[in-house]
């Protein structure tokens, strides 16, 4: 069952971190205690959240801010994104994906740690919605509560195309060998301009975003009940003690943890 949200202040962990995870209709919310240092990531879902106990630092693209008890973040799509804790922390991350993802690209987001957003107000709709309110009731709700940090601008397509081209390069070679070179000759430039206009488009370098399709693969195998050994195989890691290592680098936890904690409708 997914962790209660009322019932958070009152939860004792055995485990350093815990996280999580509800899934519905491209909306996931995910429910974490951790005192995990998340390296250098990006999204391309958009997200928002709010802590609500400890202390964590988290710097979104160039802004950088302690959050504590009550305080908010928001992490539009392929922003890089660092979090790191001296202590324990516990917070409610909601990612927007797909066409409720693209709904929010028309707004605008200057200040990634804003104060309007009601604490109370977010966790009675992330509870709604795991007590099965429909995804345009809760896409109402988002909108409702982000509202004063948001505003609507025409959107312009600013993207490089040799950028998206070397994305999709990218998600189509996750199984084999990460080669740099080989990429950039897949899209026709050098491998200094495609490293310094994907990262500024995409928030990462090329090498991490692969590493970050590599681990969204192996949560989706995992999700299918396959096993360790055979990811690693599957997806060209050294050996499985990497992978294991890996995963909870990027996620906060191990994959036998994630297996448990996810929870889809």
């Amino acid at each position: 069952m997914f962790l209660s949200m009322r019932d958070a202040d009152s939860v004792i962990s055995t485990m350093k971190n815990e996280i999580k995870m509800y899934e519905r209709d491209h909306i996931e919310i995910l429910r974490a205690q951790s005192s995990h240092t998340f390296p250098l990531h990006s999204h391309e879902s958009f997200c928002f959240g709010i802590v609500r106990s400890g202390e964590v630092c988290f710097r979104i693209g160039d802004q950088e801010e302690t959050l504590t008890k009550g305080m908010v973040y928001v992490i539009p799509s392929n922003v890089g994104v660092t979090i790191s804790a001296q202590e324990r922390y516990e917070y409610i991350t909601v990612c927007l994906k797909n066409r409720h993802r693209d709904c929010m690209a028309k707004y605008q987001i200057t200040n990634f740690f804003p104060k309007e957003m009601e604490e109370k107000k977010f966790i009675q709709l992330c509870d709604e919605y795991y007590n099965k309110a429909s995804s345009t009731y809760f896409m109402e709700g988002v909108h409702a509560l982000l509202a004063p940090v948001m505003s609507q601008h025409i959107v312009k397509d600013n993207s490089i195309d040799f950028v998206e081209e070397a994305k999709t390069y990218i998600r189509n070679h996750i199984h084999d060998t990460f080669n740099l070179k080989e990429v950039a000759e897949a899209v026709h430039v050098s491998k200094f301009h495609l490293i310094r206009n994907f990262k500024q488009q995409v928030g990462v370098t090329p090498n991490q975003f692969y590493i970050q399709c590599k681990i969204f693969g192996v949560k989706q195998a995992l999700k299918e009940n396959m096993k360790e050994t055979d990811l690693a195989v599957d997806f060209n890691f050294s050996d499985q003690s990497y992978l294991c290592n890996l995963f909870k680098k990027q996620m906060g936890i191990t994959m036998k943890d994630f297996k448990r904690n996810f929870e889809q409708h």
